[in-house]
């Protein structure tokens, strides 16, 4: 199925044209000391407003990719597995793009399964650890379509994906990698969450 763009209103041409880093404005609010009472309410004040605009922003931008107002970044490649950028945040649909969820459902698990993401973001969030950092994420559903908007990490769409995963898996455990460093941060996280350690065999 070929990409035909719709009109793109006013509005459109200047998300494509702006420059305002989200990735950095959430890391940077959430960076901001919290040593006492007035610090506490500046930096949540900061993280709350950021986050409205981001947000908002991300809602119209999911919207804009169900229109068709925004052409995707790989138009070649069939419409479940397109991606957007628009206004500095990275659209994706809630497909499953890489066949991951066949046994288990396949779109629809994905679709299920997105959900579960948001939701084990925002609880690592909550949590506030020191150095553990998430994206700021966005689902809307939008006339029958689950799309997926996140902050861009800085180059990540200079580099292999891949290549870019130190502690985890992207394709559903075939591959999982570990790093020291990072684990010791996902420690911390786990003791309040009640998760245990364990080993994985084979990979």
């Amino acid at each position: 199925e070929a990409y035909v763009p719709n009109s793109t209103s006013d509005e459109m041409s200047l998300g494509m044209m702006s420059s305002r880093d989200w990735n950095e404005e959430l890391q940077s609010a959430r960076e901001l000391p919290q040593s006492n009472v007035h610090e506490q309410i500046v930096r949540d004040r900061t993280i709350f407003r950021v986050t409205c605009d981001f947000v908002s922003m991300a809602i119209k931008g999911a919207q804009a990719v169900v229109d068709g107002n925004i052409p995707p970044l790989n138009a070649a490649d069939e419409k479940k597995s397109r991606m957007y950028l628009w206004n500095n945040i990275f659209f994706s649909l809630g497909f499953d793009m890489k066949e991951h969820y066949g046994e288990f459902g396949g779109d629809t698990a994905a679709y299920a399964a997105i959900a579960g993401d948001l939701r084990g973001i925002s609880l690592y969030q909550s949590l506030d650890t020191e150095g553990l950092h998430t994206l700021g994420t966005v689902i809307v559903d939008y006339r029958g379509y689950r799309v997926v908007g996140q902050s861009i990490i800085s180059g990540i769409l200079s580099r292999d994906q891949e290549q870019s995963i130190v502690y985890g898996s992207i394709d559903n455990g075939k591959t999982i990698n570990s790093d020291e460093k990072f684990g010791a941060v996902l420690e911390s996280s786990s003791k309040k969450l009640h998760l245990r350690e364990h080993s994985v065999i084979g990979g």
